[in-house]
């Protein structure tokens, strides 16, 4: 997952829907922002790519009622 300079926020090669991506870099939250992820996979020898966006909105507790 990289942010919008390209820097690597999150990576992970051992995925398993248990362990997702919980938004946060080091421990900490990362900032509501758009991100980009790249999902490379190898199956029967052809490596194929999917990309695409997640947005983090996170919400204040000053604007919350």
């Amino acid at each position: 997952v990289f942010n919008r300079w390209g820097q690597l926020v999150h990576q992970n090669s051992e995925y398993s829907n248990e362990m997702g991506w919980d938004g946060k870099q080091n421990g900490s939250n990362l900032p509501s922002a758009t991100y980009y992820y790249v999902i490379s996979i190898i199956n029967n020898c052809i490596k194929e790519s999917l990309n695409g966006t997640v947005t983090i909105v996170r919400w204040s507790q000053e604007f919350s009622s």
